[in-house]
């Protein structure tokens, strides 16, 4: 398994962490997934719970996430989200979430970025980094 992000989702995900800081910075990867997971767009958004340990995005940016991928023509393929103090590794929250989901799930810590999917057990999936065309959603 493979993740496909832009130099710029790269780039501004670590950005969004510096602004959020102290607390878990968090948001939206757009895309579309096959045989790997592209990512194409992104979006911030609101970690309702201002925690460095913890985050939770309001219900209707979720809504408004998942309309306007589909008006754009394309997916919601996952979710990112930072580690203040700690290292890229999913805690025991983010595996109680990952477990009801089919989403990829990239987190920032430590000045690393790691990607993680949940098919019956954790799995760490690879990042490729590319120049390409990305937007904000």
């Amino acid at each position: 398994m493979i993740a496909v992000i832009p130099e710029g989702v790269v780039r501004e995900i670590f950005v969004h962490a510096d602004e959020d800081f102290p607390n878990e910075a968090c948001g939206f990867l757009f895309g579309k997934r096959n045989e790997e997971w592209k990512v194409t767009a992104i979006r911030k958004a609101t970690n309702t719970l201002k925690s460095p340990t913890l985050f939770e995005i309001p219900a209707e940016e979720i809504y408004l996430a998942w309309m306007d991928a589909e008006k754009k023509g394309l997916d919601v393929i996952g979710v990112y989200h930072s580690h203040p103090y700690a290292p890229p590794r999913p805690s025991g929250r983010d595996l109680e979430y990952m477990r009801n989901s089919d989403f990829i799930w990239i987190i920032a810590g430590n000045a690393e970025l790691k990607a993680y999917y949940w098919k019956g057990k954790i799995l760490e999936v690879k990042i490729d980094v590319r120049d390409m065309k990305w937007e904000w959603i």
